[in-house]
């Protein structure tokens, strides 16, 4: 361990700033806070305090100031290597920066120096399921629960996990048991319920409505949960609450091409050509890289016997993706 911790330095070193303590290194950084300034007459009179290193460290990260952020929360870890929130500070730093490698190392740190640290365990295992590093992931929510089983976070990001995991390991069970435990643990985890909703649209088509309502009712206006409820709703061909919940999305986004395709689908599946055809040149014009756009708006001319529109928009389905088999295959027909 005593290597990680050499390592992080040395990766890290390059961001030190010569000089860095005084005033005059910050640019156009907004003075907006007393205590900042507090912090940067305390540094000028002593660089080597690592608690205000520290401070003004976590001052920086909140402002978004990432390089000088990781250069005072560096320098403090490398005075006092004994502070484990230091290590901590210093892993959310690296991790909002995408250096996810060096922030791993630093929360590996802020556990060896105190096992019960809490927050580190939690963006490990966040971290971990950001790398797809699945196994890592769950046994630092796992060690996270053994500090506190009541955290609907852990339960939550479990699901996740498995549900990244159930093509390889059929872990559609063990999510759907996460997530049935994060929101008993909180009744108002609007994530859950989306995420619950979806996992039951094939098992429990009655059980997956009830959790996109669930999801509904605290968030009314949530367009995702709307598409959610909606595609539901279209799957089981009940096109008319699927049609609802894509107008009430329109209302709030009139520009989510989603809505407007999967309208026009529904219309197309029920032989409403020309209403359909109206929706997909909606499609193409918010899009007009949108090869189901075209591919369908094609299907509807052909089936309403405009001929040279249809092979039209199949040469432009042609256009994104030279290898479109139906879009050839109709356009053979059509000769």
């Amino acid at each position: 361990m005593r290597f990680l911790y050499v390592l992080i330095l040395g990766i890290l070193a390059f961001t030190q700033c010569k000089n860095f303590g005084h005033k005059k290194d910050y640019g156009n950084l907004p003075q907006d806070s007393a205590q900042f300034m507090i912090w940067c007459d305390a540094l000028a009179k002593d660089s080597n305090n690592s608690e205000v290193l520290f401070l003004r460290a976590g001052y920086f990260a909140k402002k978004h100031q990432y390089i000088r952020a990781l250069a005072d929360a560096n320098k403090a870890t490398i005075i006092d290597t004994t502070k484990s929130d230091y290590f901590l500070l210093l892993g959310d730093i690296c991790f909002a920066v995408n250096k996810t490698k060096i922030a791993a190392l630093a929360y590996e740190r802020a556990i060896v120096l105190d096992k019960e640290n809490y927050a580190a365990f939690l963006k490990l295992g966040q971290l971990y399921y950001i790398v797809k590093e699945h196994p890592s992931s769950l046994r630092n929510y796992d060690e996270a629960l053994k500090i506190t089983s009541n955290c609907e976070e852990c339960y939550f990001f479990k699901g996740l996990n498995y549900r990244e995991m159930i093509r390889l390991e059929n872990h559609d069970e063990l999510a759907i048991a996460m997530f049935q435990k994060a929101i008993s643990l909180n009744p108002n985890y609007y994530e859950a319920y989306i995420q619950l909703g979806e996992l039951n649209e094939t098992k429990n088509t009655k059980l997956a409505l009830e959790y996109f309502n669930a999801a509904l009712r605290l968030q009314p206006k949530s367009i995702e949960a709307l598409y959610h409820r909606g595609y539901h709703y279209q799957m089981i061909n009940n096109f008319d609450s699927a049609g609802a919940d894509y107008k009430r999305i329109l209302e709030i986004n009139q520009t989510y091409l989603d809505a407007y395709f999967n309208v026009a689908f529904m219309n197309m599946k029920q032989g409403k050509w020309e209403t359909a055809i109206e929706g997909f040149k909606i499609v193409v014009k918010l899009n007009e890289n949108n090869e189901g756009g075209w591919l369908n708006l094609g299907k509807c001319y052909e089936n309403t016997r405009k001929i040279d529109k249809a092979k039209k928009a199949y040469f432009e389905c042609l256009r994104i993706n030279k290898e479109n088999s139906e879009a050839i295959s109709r356009l053979r027909t059509l000769k």
